[in-house]
């Protein structure tokens, strides 16, 4: 059987997707408020357990739930930054002051998490170790099997991306969000409601986290209340790997940590049984070589490729 098969890249593709998707996210707040956002994973867990409820207590496709979710998530990050974000901004706070604040959002969020898996399991859903890929479509062509999400999470990605390269490229909230982003201070005194530019980059990082959260328990076999903070050392990986200096750099670098972390994990499987546990070694090894080799990730190398040509 080869190391490399046709099942591998669909599950490699769609595990990329979901880690760009939420990466993307990591970016956007990264780029106007140059927060780290130890929260992004909290976002996916909103998107998650909006899937298990639709699915299960509704009775609904899984997929249904992803206007919802974006819903949900957008609010939540719009709490984050107004309850959080914009009142220590205002006092002076620095960026480990609202790094650690991020950190302090998520572990909170963990608590609620469990707290609503709790509520779930009394209303009759179960919502602890569970996944909904069963409810999933897939058809067996020979020895492949192809499932629903390996088809629409590309799909859905890709449709984000696009739609975000034009928000940000043909309308007037897109040339102000560049703005605060190249200089705020100047931004602001042109007339851009600068606080209003980063209240919308966090609504757009927890609807983008959201979003990829829906798609975990539909392609994972199990899900619970801490799967969005077991996804951050990944997210985070692919954030720094494509680039913080551009939102398309999340996505981009969301496809290489996850096309290496499922290929390597699989070489690993091979000769090492479990290796399954390593697959954060893999992102946090990528993490650490383009920090120190190219430490602007891949788009300041095409950036810096573009100058020199």
């Amino acid at each position: 059987m080869p190391i490399i098969d046709v099942q591998m890249v669909f599950n490699a593709v769609t595990y990329s997707s979901i880690v760009a998707l939420a990466a993307t996210g990591l970016t956007t707040t990264f780029l106007t408020t140059k927060v780290p956002n130890f929260a992004q994973g909290s976002f996916m867990m909103v998107g998650a357990y909006t899937a298990i409820y639709v699915a299960l207590k509704w009775g609904w496709s899984p997929y249904a739930a992803l206007p919802l979710s974006a819903l949900l998530g957008a609010a939540v990050g719009l709490a984050v930054y107004f309850l959080v974000i914009y009142p220590l901004r205002r006092r002076g706070a620095n960026i480990m002051a609202l790094m650690v604040a991020t950190l302090a959002v998520s572990i909170v969020f963990i608590g609620v998490m469990n707290i609503v898996a709790d509520v779930f399991e009394s209303a009759g859903v179960r919502s602890r170790d569970i996944g909904l890929s069963f409810l999933d479509y897939r058809e067996r062509i020979g020895p492949l099997i192809v499932r629903g999400v390996y088809m629409v999470t590309p799909i859905f990605a890709a449709a984000i991306v696009f739609a975000l390269f034009l928000l940000l490229n043909y309308t007037k909230i897109g040339i102000a969000f560049r703005a605060t982003v190249e200089n705020p201070e100047l931004a602001r005194v042109m007339g851009v409601n600068v606080d209003m530019v980063m209240a919308l980059s966090w609504a757009l990082s927890g609807m983008l986290g959201a979003v990829s959260g829906t798609f975990l328990p539909i392609f994972l076999r199990i899900a619970h209340p801490n799967i969005g903070d077991d996804m951050l050392p990944t997210i985070f990986a692919a954030s720094v790997v494509g680039g913080l200096q551009s939102i398309y750099g999340g996505f981009i670098g969301g496809y290489i940590v996850g096309l290496a972390e499922t290929i390597v994990t699989r070489l690993l499987g091979e000769v090492v049984q479990g290796a399954l546990v390593y697959r954060y070694v893999v992102s946090m090894a990528i993490f650490v070589a383009v920090l120190v080799f190219a430490p602007r990730g891949v788009i300041g190398l095409i950036k810096e490729g573009g100058r020199r040509a």
